[in-house]
């Protein structure tokens, strides 16, 4: 938890501007709706969402859609070239956006990564 605090400034602030976790999670399933959800490492960020949501909403779960822009790049390059070896370090985020030539923007922090993440989609899709 302590890297992630340094990494992307989770928690830096104090107390009385942090939401209860009910609160935080209506607001944010009332902001997404139905959309479609795109993230890079999807699976991680959709476990910690249904986690927080059954503690509070039991058997509640998110069933917008959601393309991960690492599993899209691996199937970009699976179809183009079906004997290529897969290696982890090659489909991460600040990967991605150099071979793809985007400019990271404020990289590790919430809306940094989420506009580097849109552009990387825009790219690949």
């Amino acid at each position: 938890m302590r890297g992630n605090v340094h990494i992307h400034e989770i928690m830096t602030s104090g107390k009385e501007e942090r939401k209860e976790i009910k609160e935080a999670l209506l607001e944010f399933l009332k902001f997404i709706g139905n959309a479609v959800l795109v993230a890079h490492h999807a699976k991680h960020d959709i476990s910690l969402v249904d986690r927080y949501l059954s503690e509070i909403f039991p058997g509640v779960r998110l069933v917008n859609k959601v393309i991960d822009t690492a599993e899209l790049a691996i199937e970009n390059d699976q179809k183009n070239n079906p004997s290529i070896k897969i290696k982890s370090e090659n489909y991460s985020l600040d990967a991605l956006l150099k071979r793809y030539n985007i400019e990271a923007v404020e990289r590790h922090t919430a809306l940094g990564d989420a506009y580097s993440t849109a552009l990387l989609f825009l790219k690949i899709r």
